[in-house]
């Protein structure tokens, strides 16, 4: 039973490769399977020694009435099966909140307040190699490390909670005495652990994570300055605290907008909430938050009882979706608030529940005399710092588990005997009977759990993998994908997207019609089937797609119609609708489609764009340009390729030497010389022979490595010839 729970420190370092989502699915199954056996271990031994058996608590028994609660929350979802199974990305759903509870409560029946300590100590061995992991890719993978978890809000969450912990075991040393030298080697070595997770932390430009940190550790430090009076060194170490946080927020607020913040940007991230400027957030890195937030409430108005199940915020968002979230990411699947993922989880009773497992944590803390006051600061500190990273995203496993391990040191500290338990008499060779049946139920409990849904995670990836081999036959994929579904687990619907997107790559010329027509028949079933049971807008958003690159408009026209009613007022997905029907010769729907969108967001550029290209195409110039001229001066990039070519056929190259020089501008680094060069065409075309003249003395500056070209073009020029590209 040790043995699984000093294992499961170590899950986050696992990053199961030959899965599919590896750094989700993999750490998620090996959890479960963890738990699964330590659980199973732990109800054999707490029926044969007193000593394990569970022990009463008031968090025990608002933990327990969270679990029920969700439990209700999910079974009457939305979409049971995904409330209560979750999906491959996430992994979470009334599953995962039983495996923590189970993981909870193992701990806090098993472990003693010294084999708490080893296993805390244990998890900062598993977070330094996950340190050193997020280290090494400085330089490889971007500004923001992510190390073994595959997200960088993940790793900053991961090491914020280490750092209150480490807090623990210097304040515990310290207020144990360290006059000898070894004891101040130890403050010492915890000092440069902290040190290095800071550092971690620091390199995910996790800004929740940051004011967590600072948040945190203003309550610790306020706490200990105002009622701590028997350690100097203790309330000596308070003052130091309050005075790091305040030269820190002093700091990032001073180099904000200079040119050291812009080359750093990870300190340029940081240092823009360093100053409170709300405004600024709310309209920038804030706005997707915030908006969400906003949808998320009225889904909260909705079903405020018992909210709408676990992993069923997609409904939400396409429900209440605001067309102003066009630019940002398509599919949301959280709110990035803990409050409101709860609320829409399992409504105000939800919330309720879940807040109140910190509540009376905090209560226990303080009420009881258990806990030294630095016990109560850190503690209270760790809550506080937790709260607030969790305001701006969402908790995932490596949060769990280490928010399980903080709770159940206060349940060690303050648990008290069952009496029914503790007192139970019962012949030992009885007891020894029973206690065969958990560990019977093991395996039976593994394969139950895990079995399908591992087995069709390992088929999908298999899968996967083979089309990428130049020898893999349609038979063989189409084979691979039937056995993957053959599993028929909560991983259905992301195997039944993959075919759907994969289908396409076996229906080209080269395949024989017959596979072909199998091919599509597949898909469009299972595309179905999936329809069939969660009604979920994405599926036909998907399907609508795949139809539409067939050049099977009616169907895709029908689908994306459809989808259009259960996810109204989404810009993206009317503008696909609108192209569409332009393709299939309906170009007065696709206008009226288009000018709806323009209605809902006046902005969005691609929107005016394909209005103008249908425009064109009917001849009428003038109210084309005078749609992109409105928008020219959007941040958006308006001129797509589509439009200039529009303009390019009727023969209007003034302006389409005017939209490539719009598009130019606003493409920055990410201009080529083909680009640039495109524009010079247009100019000559358009007569314009001084501004083609004066570009190419631009390209030439831009790209060096083109300037032999550049110069003979020029000399052409000059010369009053011309070229052709």
């Amino acid at each position: 039973m040790w043995g699984c729970i000093f294992a499961v420190p170590f899950v986050p370092l696992y990053v199961a490769n030959t899965m599919f989502f590896p750094y989700i699915s993999g750490k998620n199954f090996l959890f479960r399977v963890l738990v699964e056996i330590a659980l199973g271990l732990w109800i054999a031994l707490a029926i044969i020694d007193k000593q394990y058996r569970p022990k009463r608590s008031w968090l025990m028994a608002s933990f327990l009435i969270f679990a029920f609660v969700m439990s209700i929350a999910d079974i009457f979802g939305v979409n049971q099966l995904k409330s209560i199974w979750s999906n491959y990305e996430r992994m979470e759903g009334l599953v995962a909140t039983l495996h923590t509870l189970a993981f909870f409560v193992v701990l806090a029946s098993a472990l003693n307040e010294k084999m708490w300590r080893v296993l805390v100590w244990t998890s900062f061995g598993a977070a330094s190699l996950v340190g050193f992991v997020a280290l090494g890719q400085l330089g490889v993978s971007g500004a923001r490390v992510d190390a073994t978890l595959g997200n960088s809000t993940y790793l900053g969450g991961y090491m914020l909670v280490h750092l209150f912990l480490i807090l623990y075991f210097i304040l515990r040393r310290i207020n144990l005495g360290t006059k000898a030298v070894e004891e101040k080697g130890i403050v010492v070595w915890y000092s440069i652990l902290a040190i290095f997770f800071a550092i971690v932390m620091y390199f995910t430009g996790t800004r929740g994570s940051l004011l967590g940190f600072v948040g945190g550790l203003i309550v610790v430090a306020v706490i200990l300055a105002i009622k701590e009076h028997k350690h100097k060194a203790v309330r000596n170490t308070a003052f130091g605290l309050l005075a790091s946080v305040i030269l820190l927020v002093v700091f990032l607020a001073t180099v904000r907008g200079t040119e050291f913040a812009k080359s750093h940007p990870i300190i340029d991230r940081f240092s823009a909430i360093a100053t409170l400027d709300l405004k600024s957030y709310a309209t920038s890195a804030g706005f997707a938050r915030i908006t969400l937030w906003n949808m998320a409430w009225q889904g909260v108005k909705e079903k405020p009882i018992l909210g709408w199940g676990q992993d069923n915020f997609p409904y939400v968002f396409a429900k209440y979706y605001d067309p102003k979230m066009y630019s940002q990411e398509q599919w949301f699947d959280r709110t990035h608030n803990v409050f409101f993922d709860w609320l829409i989880a399992g409504g105000f009773l939800g919330l309720i529940s879940y807040l109140a497992i910190f509540a009376v944590a905090l209560g226990l803390l303080w009420k009881r005399k258990e806990f030294a006051l630095w016990e109560k600061a850190v503690f209270s500190g760790l809550i506080t710092a937790y709260f607030i990273h969790n305001f701006f995203v969402f908790d995932n496993l490596t949060s769990y588990i280490l928010i399980a391990i903080v709770l159940s040191y206060i349940h060690i500290k303050t648990a008290e005997d069952i009496s029914a338990f503790a007192n139970a008499k019962m012949d030992m060779e009885k007891l020894t009977a029973y206690s065969y049946i958990p560990l019977i139920l093991i395996p039976v409990m593994l394969w139950t759990v895990n079995a399908g849904g591992y087995m069709e995670n390992k088929a999908l990836l298999s899968t996967l993998v083979n089309i990428q081999n130049p020898k893999a036959t349609p038979d063989l994929v189409m084979t691979g994908f039937k056995d993957a579904l053959s599993y028929n687990s909560f991983g259905n619907k992301e195997a039944r997207e993959q075919i759907m997107s994969t289908a396409p790559h076996f229906m080209t010329k080269g395949v024989a019609q017959e596979k072909r027509v199998e091919w599509y028949n597949f898909a469009v079933t299972e595309s179905q089937k999936q329809f069939a049971q969660d009604n979920d807008p994405r599926t036909l958003i998907i399907l609508g797609g795949f139809y539409a690159s067939l050049g099977s408009y009616d169907n895709a026209i029908k689908t994306f119609e459809e989808a259009d009613k259960l996810f109204p007022n989404k810009p993206t997905l009317l503008v696909t609708l609108a192209r569409i029907y332009s393709a299939n010769k309906n170009d007065l729907k696709a206008k009226e489609i288009l000018n709806r969108v323009i209605g809902m967001v006046p902005e969005y550029g691609e929107a005016k764009s394909v209005l103008a290209e249908i425009l064109v195409k009917e001849g009428d110039l003038k109210s084309a340009k005078e749609i992109l001229i409105q928008n020219s001066t959007s941040t958006y990039p308006v001129v797509s390729e589509n439009t200039v070519q529009a303009f390019a056929t009727r023969g209007d190259w003034n302006f389409v030497a005017d939209m490539l020089k719009v598009r130019i501008l606003k493409m920055g680094t990410n201009l080529t010389y083909e680009n640039n060069m495109s524009l010079v065409v247009a100019y000559m075309k358009a007569g314009r022979k001084d501004e083609a003249l004066s570009e190419l003395g631009a390209i030439k500056i831009r790209f060096p490595e083109k300037a032999t070209t550049t110069d003979s073009q020029i000399e052409v020029l000059k010369a009053g010839g011309n070229f052709t590209r």
